[in-house]
């Protein structure tokens, strides 16, 4: 699904992601899913919440653990999703109508992929799972536990480009 995603061309993909739901994931396995998509785990953006943002309450967004130093250690960048630090009402990155009283956010997840100048930004159910994306069984064939939808745009603007990685990704 990733590697129909990703636009044509040479040169690896970077992919940006917005879930909030995280499945586990070790280095390797990124590793693999990155290759299906000609990118490479240093080339994966997480854009995320910190642990004071309104939509982390109710552990309503997941992120493993063992799965962030996987990302972190395999030179993924952990990009922090904000809210405005100047007393008023909005969530600064997402959208201008989004109160930070209400913390609800959508359930789409977002995958944007990039090669060079081309673009695509997948919106669909899939979790940055391998239970969406698929792992390896014992026998080397891919196992896809779930059944997602997406729909993929080129040359669709990511609005998320703006973003600073943590500065300690632990937050």
């Amino acid at each position: 699904g990733l590697a129909a995603a990703a636009p044509p061309g040479k040169g690896n993909v970077r992919m940006s992601i917005l879930s909030p739901f995280v499945g586990s994931w070790s280095s390797e396995g990124l590793k693999r899913l990155c290759a299906t998509y000609a990118g490479a785990p240093d080339r994966v953006e997480l854009v995320w919440v910190d642990r004071n943002h309104p939509w982390a309450r109710n552990n309503c967004w997941l992120l493993p653990e063992s799965t962030r130093s996987a990302l972190v250690d395999s030179g993924a960048t952990l990009l922090h999703l904000p809210i405005r630090e100047d007393g008023s009402d909005e969530i600064s990155s997402f959208h201008r109508e989004h109160r930070v009283r209400d913390d609800r956010w959508s359930h789409a997840k977002v995958y944007n992929l990039q090669r060079g100048n081309s673009r695509r930004v997948l919106v669909t159910s899939a979790n940055f799972s391998p239970a969406a994306w698929g792992s390896e069984n014992t026998a080397g064939e891919l196992v896809i536990e779930n059944f997602e939808l997406g729909v993929c745009v080129e040359r669709a603007a990511w609005p998320f480009a703006e973003l600073e990685p943590f500065a300690d990704p632990k937050d």
